[in-house]
């Protein structure tokens, strides 16, 4: 994983979003991505070699958000989110936007259902 690709990732993110346990939010990275950039990296990258990440990039909050327009008495009408912290984020972005690259070149365009649009051309059916 290098700087670039994660600053990529990073500039993808919505800004105004519930940070996770830490508090800190994508614009506290953009803001200071010259100064973090490298610790984030090496860090993501122990990880990977490490086959784990830290404690605090691994945890998240789990918390219950009411359906819109929905009864609150009843638990059938929240749903379950999962906060997570942002440096996790730009790590799985990263991932996503690298596998995103190579997806194409080894998936059958059978079973590109699931890739984005246009990536494997229209299949034949």
């Amino acid at each position: 994983m290098s700087i670039h690709e994660c600053e990529i990732a990073l500039k993808f993110m919505e800004n105004n979003k519930t940070p996770g346990t830490d508090g800190l939010t994508p614009e506290f990275y953009l803001y200071f991505w010259n100064l973090l950039g490298s610790f984030m990296v090496n860090s993501f990258n122990f990880a990977f070699r490490n086959r784990t990440l830290s404690i605090s990039q691994r945890q998240g909050i789990i918390s219950l958000i009411r359906k819109k327009k929905k009864n609150t008495e009843f638990l059938k009408n929240w749903r379950p989110v999962s906060l997570l912290n942002v440096d996790y984020k730009i790590a799985t972005k990263t991932i996503a936007l690298c596998l995103e690259k190579i997806l194409p070149n080894i998936i059958h365009p059978c079973q590109s259902g699931y890739l984005k649009e246009g990536s494997l051309g229209k299949v034949s059916g």
